[in-house]
């Protein structure tokens, strides 16, 4: 009996102490908090692409030509980096600025993201400009903005060049038929359009007109041009042609003017002229004004 005793103390004791160490206060008696604070990574290395458009690669920075009658398309890209990661920029904006200061539209958002990876997101933005929109260099800005307030910006230009043109609203003249050797006709007019990004004036040059059958031509010189109906300052064209520096047509879709030609029909005292068609040609050309 005292064997059996003892045995039992034993086994008590050991099951004592395995109850003083269970699993659950094992646990709550060793927990360690840890906690750290991430700094902010301001926003780094913005850039700006331009050169998805660029007409004169040859030259330095960006040139952009106009596209006559029609729009030219200006995309911008930009990028920039954050050490937090690219989905710590909140907001970024892709601005460009006319020489005259005035803001152009972006066809879409002021700056679309395309994404990002890592460190780096990309924006872009597109802007259309007309082929009367002013020449000069425009300005670009791009601004990106992470959450906690730090920002990063890149400036870029580009040149958008100059284009003269002009467009005729007509493409014949005539100074009438049946037409008395010796007389003058009335004035006939075309209507002048500036379809090109700076003001104009005009070069107006003749040939002489012309009859098949015989060969007989009538000179150019007798061939006036005025901006008036009334034909008022007429000057006499040449082959070599007459600037009109007084001209002054302005840019723009609205921007027109007119001009004026009449013939002076040469007499029979004055050269031999047969009965038929006479024909030629009249010149009409932009310059810079």
């Amino acid at each position: 009996m005292k064997r059996v005793t003892i045995v039992l103390a034993c086994l008590a004791t050991a099951l004592s102490a395995v109850h003083g160490v269970s699993a659950e206060d094992d646990q709550n008696g060793n927990e360690v908090k840890s906690s750290a604070d991430v700094a902010n990574a301001a926003p780094a290395n913005a850039f700006i692409d331009l050169t998805a458009h660029d007409d004169d690669p040859s030259t330095p920075g960006t040139q952009i030509s106009p596209v006559p009658n029609g729009v030219a398309t200006i995309p911008v890209h930009a990028s920039v980096d954050d050490g937090n990661g690219w989905k710590d920029i909140t907001s970024a904006t892709i601005t460009v600025t006319a020489p005259d200061g005035s803001n152009v539209p972006a066809t879409n958002a002021a700056a679309s993201s395309e994404g990002g990876h890592g460190r780096t997101t990309t924006y872009e933005a597109t802007y259309k400009l007309s082929a009367s929109s002013q020449p000069g260099e425009y300005a670009v800005h791009f601004s990106a903005t992470d959450h906690a307030g730090a920002n990063a910006s890149a400036d870029a230009h580009f040149v958008y060049m100059e284009m003269l043109g002009i467009a005729i609203d007509s493409k014949s003249i005539s100074f009438g038929s049946g037409l008395s050797p010796g007389n003058t006709t009335d004035a006939s007019g075309v209507t002048v359009h500036n379809v090109g990004n700076v003001k104009i004036d005009l070069h107006v040059s003749a040939s002489p007109l012309t009859e098949k059958t015989s060969g007989v031509s009538i000179g150019p010189e007798r061939i006036g041009y005025s901006q008036d109906s009334s034909m008022a300052g007429e000057v006499p064209l040449s082959a070599d042609g007459y600037a009109d520096t007084a001209f002054q047509l302005a840019p723009g879709s609205q921007s027109a003017k007119s001009a004026f030609f009449n013939l002076h029909v040469p007499s029979g005292d004055e050269q031999y002229l047969p009965p038929g068609t006479y024909t030629g040609q009249l010149t009409l050309g932009a310059m810079k004004g």
